[in-house]
């Protein structure tokens, strides 16, 4: 059965909507409940934690923490997370195949369409970003 699939990666807060059959649900991404944090945790293995788990890490070890990455999108400079340089596109496509993983697994296979919301003061530039950000996760034509 095909659902479409809408993520909102917000600057403190991810949150995933699945509308089927004329209804819309939100999507458990994390433990405590539908949205997750927007963060990661960059391990010392070069893997990421994402959400809940990044920022239980980060408690011990900020410097490999970062969150509310998706307002800075676009900086031509990237955070230095540990000893690891990384864009924020990067951080962002990381976050955003968390999110798809998630729902696939729940909805037992990938969605037929995926919307990405972007701020309404984001121009065309910002959107250029989040085209690439799906891409690099995997979605060929998710409109900003």
């Amino acid at each position: 059965m095909t659902y479409s699939l809408g993520v909102d990666i917000g600057t403190s807060a991810t949150v995933a909507a699945v509308w089927r059959d004329g209804r819309l649900s939100t999507v458990p991404l994390g433990t405590g409940g539908d949205p997750i944090p927007t963060a990661i945790f960059v391990l010392p293995d070069g893997g990421m934690l994402v959400g809940e788990a990044a920022l239980l890490r980060g408690v011990t070890e900020p410097e490999r923490l970062s969150t509310g990455f998706i307002a800075r999108l676009g900086d031509p400079v990237p955070e230095l997370l540990g000893t690891e340089e990384i864009a924020r596109t990067e951080l962002t496509g990381q976050l955003l195949r968390f999110v798809l993983a998630r729902v696939v697994a729940r909805e037992d296979g990938p969605p037929s369409h995926v919307t990405l919301t972007v701020p309404a003061a984001w121009g065309e530039h910002h959107r250029q970003l989040m085209t690439q950000v799906a891409a690099q996760a995997g979605l060929a034509d998710a409109p900003g």
